[in-house]
């Protein structure tokens, strides 16, 4: 990302978060612990450049329980042929099953975390 210039910074976190889970095992360079921090990211690169914040699954999946899931998707995925595009939807469907909607519930937590990160910043960089 770096190399289209595109800053990564943790919310709260020290790794980028792997979507259901918190951690994806990627190490970040920049972390910050406030909306606050992040707006002066922001004005800091106003003029060029783009910033991604990270803000990890406020409850994540056990890591166990997603690589066990993970796999399955996956060996399925390659059993049935499926490949480019339609990968990932049919990876997020299986999950979906095979969680009984414990995905779906950390996915609908996942929207609104971000939703309220992002107001809150916006509140930030507005002051």
């Amino acid at each position: 990302m770096e190399t289209l210039s595109i800053t990564v910074v943790g919310y709260r976190s020290d790794f980028f978060p792997g979507f259901y889970l918190a951690d994806s095992g990627h190490r970040l360079e920049y972390r910050v612990e406030t909306p606050e921090e992040v707006a002066e990211m922001m004005r800091a690169q106003i003029s060029g450049g783009a910033l991604l914040v990270a803000n990890p699954a406020p409850k994540p999946m056990d890591p166990a329980t997603h690589q066990r899931l993970l796999d399955a998707a996956l060996a399925e995925a390659h059993n049935q042929g499926i490949k480019g595009k339609a990968v990932t939807p049919f990876i997020l469907e299986r999950f979906h099953q095979a969680s009984e909607g414990l995905s779906l519930s950390i996915n609908t937590e996942i929207i609104k975390s971000n939703a309220e990160l992002a107001a809150k910043i916006a509140v930030a960089f507005a002051k």
